[in-house]
């Protein structure tokens, strides 16, 4: 707020702070520890009423609990936690980012240890994200030339994949509305978690031997799905995202949200070279 009446009044506007801070139509969103929880559910509020002006309450409160070191209170003079400078020296930023979402504490404190980290990363972004989107990737480059291939006419469990790409971006859109950001990366891994189930139920590596038109469908909506998932991951992985979108061939990167609903890739789209987007990692002797 002191923020705003100091920028007003730089500006030659001095009143100008109002039309946020005054302006019903505003939504302010508090991101806070646990610690001040009070404060801004209850002690500013009632000092906003208290002044009798129309200042508006806060819209949300989006707090977080702790996130503890092996059950203990992150102290640096004790020598408890992992500090940022040797963060990098043991795995990547992304997989840092993904494991600190995934385990954000939003409802309750959360406890960090090498061994979970180990965990979140080879079975979720490795095992789940990375294997589903590579595997349909470098299979399109081996069967079908790199080119996203022609669908024939889709059956029921063809609809429920599309289904769940055009509903996706709704779905991830409402959690992150409520700020649930935990939630919402768990759900674009589901999305992923699905995928590999469909390519493990239609086994295009061998359907492939007898019904070349059923496996261009799987892999044309298998690519379309990569394809949802490279601008969901957008807000939470933007590494891992351009790279998806680079190995899709996709160079516009000004996409909007709804189009992660959206068939994207045509028939004909040619790809690039799958590489792995994430290895394993073994640091859980840390």
């Amino acid at each position: 707020m002191s923020d705003s009446i100091e920028w007003a009044e730089k500006s030659g506007k001095p009143e100008a702070w109002k039309d946020f801070w005054f302006s019903q139509g505003t939504k302010n969103v508090h991101f806070i520890g646990k610690d001040n929880i009070p404060f801004h559910v209850i002690i500013f509020p009632a000092l906003l009423q208290a002044t009798h002006d129309p200042y508006f309450s806060p819209w949300q409160i989006a707090s977080t609990e702790f996130i503890l070191f092996n059950g203990e209170k992150f102290s640096k003079s004790k020598k408890i936690g992992v500090w940022i400078d040797e963060a990098l020296t043991h795995a990547p930023g992304e997989y840092w980012r993904y494991v600190l979402i995934a385990i954000r504490p939003e409802a309750r404190d959360a406890n960090f240890t090498w061994r979970e980290f180990e965990t979140h990363v080879n079975t979720e972004l490795n095992d789940v994200l990375g294997n589903f989107i590579h595997r349909t990737l470098t299979f399109v480059n081996n069967q079908f030339d790199s080119t996203i291939p022609q669908p024939g006419q889709l059956d029921q469990r063809d609809e429920e994949i599309k289904k769940q790409i055009v509903d996706a971006p709704e779905k991830i859109r409402s959690l992150l509305d409520l700020f649930q950001l935990k939630n919402s990366l768990a759900a674009i891994v589901d999305l992923a978690r699905i995928g590999n189930q469909y390519l493990s139920e239609r086994e295009p590596w061998h359907l492939i031997k007898t019904d070349r038109a059923k496996t261009s469908t799987t892999l044309y909506l298998a690519c379309q799905l990569v394809a949802t998932l490279e601008i969901l991951l957008d807000p939470f992985l933007p590494e891992t995202s351009q790279k998806i979108r680079e190995q899709l061939s996709l160079d516009a990167p000004n996409r909007s949200w709804s189009e992660a609903g959206e068939l994207r890739l045509k028939p004909g789209h040619k790809i690039a070279k799958a590489t792995p987007l994430f290895h394993k990692v073994k640091i859980s002797e840390k």
